[in-house]
């Protein structure tokens, strides 16, 4: 899902765009789980991404989480789910004008919590 940022005014002006409206879903049968998330590289300085996910039962979220290229955990406590249709949400930030066009891939990692 592509997010566009096109104008940003000045380089003390920041612009955000927040896509609501995607979800994901789990099962899971194991106890003390956990997702992570990292992003296929560090973004540009002057961009930041966010995401933050809502939890199934019994589970932790986050909140708002920023992504870089090391994993963070972005939902944990995760015990016999079966869930669906659980919200997301992206927030891209810019500050200044980006020097050019960039995408990066958001990766999901499940895996036990330790």
């Amino acid at each position: 899902m592509p997010m566009i940022v096109r104008t940003v005014r000045t380089r003390r002006t920041s612009t955000s765009a927040s896509v609501a409206g995607s979800s994901y879903a789990i099962a899971t049968n194991e106890s003390n789980q956990k997702i992570s998330a990292s992003l296929s590289e560090a973004l540009p300085s002057g961009l930041s991404l966010a995401v933050s996910l809502s939890p199934p039962a019994g589970a932790a979220s986050r909140g708002v989480t920023q992504l870089g290229a090391t994993a963070t955990d972005v939902v944990t406590g995760i015990s016999a789910a079966d869930a669906a249709s659980l919200p997301l949400v992206y927030t891209l930030t810019a500050s200044g004008v980006p020097a050019r066009s960039n995408s990066r891939v958001v990766t999901y990692t499940f895996t036990s919590g330790l």
